[in-house]
């Protein structure tokens, strides 16, 4: 059986040669709209390629975000590449029309945009959780609206509405000062 379906494999690709140059098309063009979109693809020169997640902890999750948007990308987790080279893996085929190929690009963009605003939000916001002891013990309006916006932005309601309500308890009078 599989000697006839390599068999099968070789005859479709010695009479049908259009196959070939539509795959190696698909190809160039997924390449050339993941660089577009700042997708990291590695170095890859065939037609199966690893979109880079380089987080061991969050490639399970962006796989599931991305299959949730109905495409189907195999992970690849330490120990089969190194460790902090984690990514999924993408199959290109001549099968794949211009639509199916631009549409994987917009999904696996937004997801891996949307993860790593996520981690540059959690990021800022332990960045700032370790001022709040200075800003409790010298309130300044500037600073709490501030710190309170980054909070606010990374995804911490409670620590942002704390904030907000300690900038508001500042008397008027200090508020704006220089």
């Amino acid at each position: 059986v599989l000697t006839a379906g390599l068999l099968a494999g070789l005859r479709i690709a010695a009479s049908e040669p259009e196959l070939r140059a539509k795959l190696w098309s698909n190809v160039a063009y997924l390449r050339r709209r993941f660089a577009e979109e700042g997708v990291d693809i590695g170095k890859s020169n065939s037609q199966v390629m690893p979109v880079m997640v380089n987080n061991d902890s969050r490639v399970l999750s962006v796989a599931e975000k991305i299959q949730d948007r109905g495409l189907f990308l195999n992970p690849v987790t330490y120990p089969a590449v190194p460790k902090h080279k984690s990514r999924l893996r993408i199959s290109v085929s001549a099968a794949h029309t211009e639509a199916d190929l631009e549409a994987a690009v917009q999904t696996i963009a937004g997801v891996l945009r949307g993860a790593t605003a996520y981690a540059d939000f959690a990021a800022a916001a332990r960045f700032f959780k370790a001022d709040i002891a200075a800003l409790q013990s010298a309130p300044d309006a500037a600073a709490a609206v501030l710190f309170a916006r980054a909070a606010l932005a990374a995804g911490d309601a409670q620590l942002g509405q704390r904030l907000v309500a300690s900038a508001r308890s500042i008397p008027l009078s200090l508020r704006n000062r220089p």
